[in-house]
């Protein structure tokens, strides 16, 4: 029986695992959302960056990008390709979002918490609530 609950917990774990990733990957930036985006071939090009309300961010070297409902991949593989023009050592870009910002909800009255509250996907009333 314990040999069972023990391999039960491995499955669900690597479950949970696949699930966050998978929603990291569907997640789309948006709007005000803050990211990080790193190059291991050359750190000094690291930076963090907010997205405008157009939509946009600039990066130094290549300029601006449009990057409001694309996922972090396809913002990676295509500051790759801009960042290769210039920089042929380039070959991997890391996209991460450290604040999700342009999936919010406003929480007022007698709350524990309220004001402005952000989330990467918005939850149902009763998750909000909770918060």
């Amino acid at each position: 029986m314990q040999r069972y609950a023990k391999s039960l917990a491995v499955v669900l774990g690597l479950c949970l695992i696949a699930a966050v990733g998978l929603r990291a990957e569907e997640y789309h930036i948006g709007s005000d959302d803050v990211l990080e985006i790193s190059f291991w071939q050359d750190p000094s090009l690291n930076t963090q960056v907010r997205v405008g309300q157009d939509g946009k961010i600039t990066l130094d070297i290549i300029g601006q990008i449009d990057v409001a409902g694309k996922t972090t991949r396809e913002l990676a593989q295509e500051i790759v390709r801009k960042m290769s023009r210039f920089n042929q050592q380039i070959s991997q870009a890391v996209v991460r979002v450290v604040q999700f910002n342009h999936n919010f909800v406003y929480v007022t009255g007698q709350v524990r918490g309220g004001g402005k509250l952000t989330f990467e996907e918005i939850p149902n009333l009763w998750n909000i609530i909770n918060e």
